[in-house]
C-alpha cells in the first residue's frame, strides 16, 4: 500500500489483477490492469505524478495517472 499526494490509499489486488484506491472519503475505486494474469505487487508513488507498481509474472512495471488514466509499460528487466 502507498498514499498519493491528495491522502489517497493505493493497494494491489494480485489475484485479482487490479489496483485499487481508497479516497479520504472511503470510495473505493478499482482499475484493471490490461496484461492478464500479471499479478500486480509493489506499488508507489512516483516522482512524475503517476503510481509505479510491478507485474510479478511479466516482470515489468506499469504506471497508472490518476487524472489522465494514461498507463505506460517500461521495459521488461
Amino acid at each position: 500500500m502507498t498514499l498519493d499526494p491528495d491522502g489517497a490509499i493505493w493497494f494491489t489486488r494480485t489475484t485479482a489483477n487490479q489496483v485499487a484506491r481508497i479516497d479520504t472519503a472511503g470510495k473505493i475505486t478499482e482499475f484493471a490492469v490490461p496484461t492478464p494474469k500479471s499479478f500486480p505487487r509493489h506499488i508507489t508513488p512516483g516522482p512524475d505524478g503517476a503510481v509505479w507498481f510491478t507485474e510479478f509474472n511479466t516482470n515489468q512495471a506499469r504506471s497508472y495517472r490518476r487524472r489522465t488514466h494514461l498507463r505506460r509499460r517500461s521495459r521488461r528487466w
